[in-house]
C-alpha cells in the first residue's frame, strides 16, 4: 500500500489502544493519546490498532459513506443506519458528559470497506492523507467568499508585472503538532517555549523588489543597455498572499488591511535585507477583533505586532535566521515586541511538565523552569486576555540555521475553533 501525506497536521495516523479511561459514560472509554482524547466503544481492548482522525479533518465522500457514518441515512451504503457525521463531513471537537473529544478513533477495519485489501500491513504510527491514490481526508476548510462581500476578498488577479519574488519572501515555516512529533527533538536538545496568541500571521520586509520599468528603459534593456531592474522596497503579507498595495493586490479576508497598515507603523524599523514574521493581535482600523474575543490589552481599533522570527535575506534568496534569543535582543534594539518567552530548557524537562496534558499551564512552566534553570533573564509573563476565551497554547522552538517549530494547542481551544466553524466563520490563516 502507497501511503501519501498532504498535510502533515491534518491526517490519519494508525494507533495502537495503550491505555482506556472510565470517564463514567455508558457506553463509551476515553482514549488519551497524543495529548488529545478520542471517544471510544467499551468494546475497544488495550492492543487493538485504530484509525484516528485529528478534529477539524474532513474525511472523504466514500469513507463516511462505505462506514455509514453519514448522520443522514440515505446518504450511507447501508440505508437502514444512521451516523454522526454532517455533510461537511467534518471531525468536530466536541463536550460529552464533561469530556473532552478531539479526535475520531475508527477500527481499522474501516479502510477494508473502501475496498484496500492489504490493511494488515498497516502498523502503528504510520500516517496519510491517501492511500494509493485514493484520498480518505484533508483539512477541513468552508468555501471562501470570493465576491467581494467582506474586505477585498477576490481571488485570481492575474498581473503581468510581478514586484516580489517568492524566494526573497518566502512564507512562514509550517509548524506540525507537538504531540506527534516530540520524537524529532532529542532529550538533550534546548527548546524554547513562547506563548501562542491567537491573531493573524504577518510577515514584513525591506527586500530587493522588482521594478516596474518605464517605455524607455524597456526599449534599452532590449538593446542590452544596462538597466535598474531591482531595487528596495517594503512588502507586507499574511501567512499565504503578499499583500503588494503597490500593485493594487492587496486581497484580504479583513474590511481594512491589517497587515499595510503595520507594515507602515514599523516599515522604517526594518533594515535592509530583512524579513520579519509575527502575529498581529487586537482590533482593525474600523473596530473589529482581528480574532473574536482575543484583544490581548489592545485598545479598540488598535493592533500589535509581536515577533517570533527574524531572517537576514541575501539577494540571491538565501536566509539566514537569528536564534530566538538574538531575536528578542535585535527586536529590542529595533523597537518591536516579541511573543512572550515563558521557558528555555532541556526538552527532557520540557517532557516532565506536559504529561498527561490537557491544558498548558503558564505559570506551571515558568516555576518549572525558574526551578531548573534559576535565570529568568530572558523570560516574560505571558500576555493577558482575560478569562473570557481559553487561551491557544505554546510553541515548542528548536534553533538551527532554520529553527525547528512545533505547536501545542489547548483542549479547550480546539472545542473554540470547532464552535467558530459550525457558525461558518472561514479559517482566518486560510483565507489570507
Amino acid at each position: 500500500m502507497k501511503l501519501e501525506v498532504t498535510n502533515a497536521n491534518y491526517l490519519a495516523t494508525i494507533v495502537k489502544v495503550k491505555n482506556l479511561v472510565d470517564v463514567g459514560l455508558n457506553t463509551l472509554m476515553a482514549l488519551p493519546i497524543f495529548g488529545i482524547q478520542a471517544l471510544v466503544p467499551k468494546t475497544t481492548k488495550e492492543g487493538d490498532l485504530l484509525v484516528l482522525f485529528p478534529a477539524e479533518v474532513q474525511l472523504s465522500e466514500d469513507y463516511c459513506r462505505m462506514n455509514n457514518l453519514y448522520r443522514k441515512s440515505e446518504l450511507n451504503f447501508d440505508q437502514t443506519k444512521t451516523g454522526y457525521i454532517e455533510e461537511n463531513r467534518r471531525v468536530r471537537a466536541i463536550k460529552l458528559g464533561g469530556q473532552f473529544s478531539t479526535a475520531l478513533a475508527m477500527p481499522l477495519d474501516s479502510l477494508s470497506n473502501l475496498g484496500f485489501k492489504d490493511i494488515s500491513s498497516l502498523k502503528e504510527g504510520d500516517t496519510f492523507n491517501n492511500i494509493d491514490g485514493k484520498e480518505i481526508c484533508k483539512k477541513y476548510q468552508i468555501k471562501e467568499n470570493t465576491t467581494g462581500e467582506r474586505g477585498n476578498n477576490i481571488r485570481g488577479l492575474n498581473k503581468k508585472f510581478k514586484r516580489v519574488e517568492t524566494k526573497l519572501f518566502p512564507e512562514h515555516l509550517d509548524s506540525e503538532q507537538y504531540l506527534r512529533n516530540s520524537d524529532k527533538i532529542q532529550d538533550n536538545e534546548i527548546v524554547i517555549i513562547s506563548q501562542k496568541l491567537h491573531g493573524s500571521s504577518g510577515r514584513f520586509a525591506n527586500i530587493l523588489v522588482n521594478r516596474e520599468l518605464k517605455w524607455f528603459e524597456k526599449i534599452l534593456k532590449k538593446l542590452g543597455l544596462p538597466v535598474i531592474e531591482q531595487e528596495y522596497g517594503y512588502v507586507a503579507g499574511s501567512r499565504r498572499t503578499v499583500k503588494d498595495s503597490t500593485n493594487n493586490n492587496s486581497n484580504h479576508y479583513y474590511s481594512t488591511d491589517i497587515w499595510n497598515n503595520i507594515l507602515e507603523k514599523y516599515k522604517l524599523q526594518i533594515p535592509k535585507g530583512y524579513i520579519i514574521y509575527g502575529e498581529i493581535v487586537g482590533y482593525t482600523q474600523d473596530g473589529g477583533m482581528i480574532q473574536k474575543g482575543y484583544h490581548y490589552g489592545q485598545k479598540e481599533k488598535e493592533s500589535e505586532l509581536y515577533v517570533y522570527r527574524v531572517v537576514h535575506m541575501n539577494p540571491d534568496g538565501i536566509g539566514i535566521d537569528l536564534t530566538f534569543h538574538q531575536m528578542k535582543t535585535w527586536c529590542k534594539q529595533n523597537g518591536f515586541k516579541t511573543v512572550p518567552e515563558l521557558a528555555t530548557m532541556l526538552h527532557s524537562e520540557f517532557k516532565l511538565i506536559r504529561e498527561n496534558y490537557q491544558e498548558v499551564n503558564y505559570a506551571k512552566l515558568q516555576r518549572k523552569y525558574m526551578t531548573h534553570a534559576g535565570n529568568s533573564l530572558y523570560i516574560d509573563q505571558p500576555l493577558d486576555n482575560g478569562d473570557e476565551v481559553p487561551e491557544e497554547g505554546v510553541c515548542i522552538r528548536v534553533d538551527g540555521l532554520t529553527p525547528y517549530i512545533l505547536k501545542m494547542k489547548n483542549q479547550s481551544f480546539l472545542i473554540g475553533e470547532s464552535k467558530q466553524l459550525d457558525s461558518g466563520e472561514i479559517d482566518i490563516e486560510s483565507a489570507n
